[in-house]
């Protein structure tokens, strides 16, 4: 379904948690600076907004612990997986605060909800309550969860997979990834100084670039396989954008439609 002048974007848990500490820690300065910022593109755009946020160290940690990402193995994960739902509903109400405090309306959607796999592939998905809670004036907001899987008991479904989904159904004007480098690089920024930031990629120059060593979104499967997704979203969806939105005012500027940040792919 189309729907209007929206805007899907992806907070990363790298920013708004102690993710490389693996502590279960929010980091308050950037959440309330992005909540400000996203407010304020918001009164001056008009545009309609799905949020979709990392959970860092919040759900990496024990679920690399207790290896749920392969699926039910023993007893001990039942009681991993419960922690985890408390860690992430706890995290959710802190960004969801935020953003409210500062005139923007969430409504929080769990993912495991809303999403059923079957041996890792997505069997069933009810958007049409996230629809509805945009048809309303709400801004939905969902992160990554751990979903029931009818073969494998359970298996996670990142925030960078949700993105996907959302845009294949909604058919957004523009995907913004928010991360905490720069975009796309032909190699990691941080072991490697010399590496080169590569501002646009599309179907035709993908072949020519390595994107074997960048660290700019975290998701299984790696960058690649990543924009590899990406290139194939519906023409609707003008470009997906990754930006460094732990820079001050980054943010802000490519919800106002601001190309000249990041890295742009365009389907």
């Amino acid at each position: 379904m189309k729907t209007g002048n929206l805007v899907i974007i992806k907070l990363g848990g790298s920013v708004l948690t102690r993710k490389k500490q693996n502590k279960k820690k929010i980091e308050r300065k950037n959440l309330k600076r992005l909540s400000g910022e996203i407010a304020s593109a918001m009164k001056k755009d008009g545009f309609k907004l799905i949020v979709v946020h990392g959970v860092g160290s919040f759900g990496h940690v024990l679920s690399e612990k207790y290896s749920l990402a392969g699926g039910f193995r023993n007893k001990e994960q039942i009681g991993a997986i419960s922690d985890i739902g408390c860690d992430l509903a706890k995290l959710d109400l802190e960004i969801s605060e935020e953003l409210r405090n500062c005139g923007v309306s969430t409504i929080s959607l769990r993912p495991s909800s809303l999403f059923y796999s079957d041996s890792g592939k997505l069997k069933l998905q009810n958007l049409k309550i996230v629809s509805k809670v945009l048809e309303l004036g709400f801004v939905p907001m969902l992160h990554g969860d751990i979903v029931f899987d009818a073969q494998k008991g359970f298996g996670i479904l990142s925030g960078d997979s949700i993105i996907l989904h959302l845009a294949k159904y909604f058919k957004p004007n523009r995907i913004i990834l928010g991360t905490d480098v720069d975009g796309v690089f032909d190699c990691d920024p941080n072991l490697h100084k010399n590496a080169k930031l590569i501002r646009s990629v599309n179907s035709g120059n993908l072949e020519n670039i390595d994107l074997s060593g960048s660290t700019a979104i975290d998701v299984t499967g790696g960058m690649k396989g990543k924009i590899l997704e990406l290139l194939k979203l519906p023409k609707s969806v003008s470009y997906s954008q990754i930006v460094n939105i732990s820079k001050p005012g980054v943010l802000e500027k490519a919800l106002l439609g601001n190309t000249h940040l990041g890295t742009i792919i365009k389907p």
